[in-house]
């Protein structure tokens, strides 16, 4: 019998490559973008998921920007928390298996080594905050559930940081990029098979964190890629209180959210540097320098 997935928040950047390994796997796939399922709605959701049946619900369903988030915390809110909620009771009611991912902004970035999966959160801005309170709701409300803390993303999906910059320095646009935040890059294609293998495994319910190894800056980040392609343009490091000064308006984000893998690895399902996971996207995306 083919088994059954539905994928919220489908017109995002990380449901793109969740789709598409389901789909290679073989899994009759639903894609439920906004406008076809709000998970702000509680009903819609219930009654939705109950007439669908689905084995797997992959909920990428976000209010994302952090910065947006700050300018209108009750939708963040409703979105990121309470739409948790109402996709974990509709998965507890049906039985199905609850994926829901979540943000290294749950950390205040005060540590200076890897977070692990056991360590306390404490966010600092709105959208930390929902997510943290996102991950309680869905600890609490579906028995069989898998919270997925990821960071950096980018891929063949959408938009992302990578995307603009490349395109920046197509148009020889000057380039300004933050080196004073540290996190885990992770590539949605790396990212969207070991959920899977997560799940097919059987692995333990509970939160983990998935990203490629390895530490960077959004500079270093973007230095990598512009080695990888040949591309010349200069970039200008520049520091978050740089920022914050000239915009107070921005959410005040942590400054070392680097994870580890930690229960992945015990469990043997290893993960990617993220230099060799981006040279691997790139080529993907079949990029040549300018």
């Amino acid at each position: 019998m083919v088994r059954k997935v539905a994928v919220l928040g489908a017109s995002g950047l990380l449901a793109f490559d969740m789709i598409r390994m389901y789909e290679q796997q073989g899994w009759q796939v639903f894609r439920l973008a906004k406008d076809e399922l709000d998970v702000t709605d509680r009903d819609q959701t219930s009654r939705m998921l109950s007439e669908l049946l689905p084995d797997v619900v992959v909920n990428t369903a976000a209010y994302m920007n952090a910065d947006r988030c700050e300018q209108d915390p009750l939708q963040a809110y409703k979105v990121n928390a309470l739409g948790a909620r109402n996709v974990a009771r509709a998965c507890d009611a049906s039985g199905a298996i609850h994926i829901w991912f979540s943000s290294d902004f749950v950390f205040d970035g005060q540590q200076r080594h890897p977070y692990v999966e056991d360590d306390p959160v404490n966010p600092l801005m709105v959208y930390g905050v929902t997510k943290a309170a996102g991950e309680m709701e869905v600890r609490g409300n579906s028995a069989k559930h898998y919270i997925v803390r990821t960071s950096g993303l980018f891929g063949a999906g959408g938009s992302h940081f990578i995307e603009r910059m490349l395109l920046k320095a197509r148009r020889n646009e000057p380039l300004a990029i933050v080196d004073d935040i540290y996190m885990s890059p992770c590539y949605t294609k790396h990212l969207a098979a070991t959920v899977y293998a997560i799940v097919e495994q059987e692995l333990d319910y509970g939160t983990y964190h998935v990203v490629n190894d390895g530490i960077a800056s959004w500079y270093g980040m973007c230095q990598e890629a512009f080695s990888i392609l040949g591309i010349s343009s200069a970039i200008e490091p520049i520091y978050m209180e740089e920022r914050y000064r000239t915009d107070p308006s921005l959410a005040k984000r942590p400054l070392y959210t680097a994870m580890s893998s930690n229960r992945l690895r015990i469990r043997g399902l290893a993960t990617e540097d993220w230099r060799s996971a981006l040279r691997s996207y790139l080529t993907e995306k079949g990029y040549t320098s300018p």
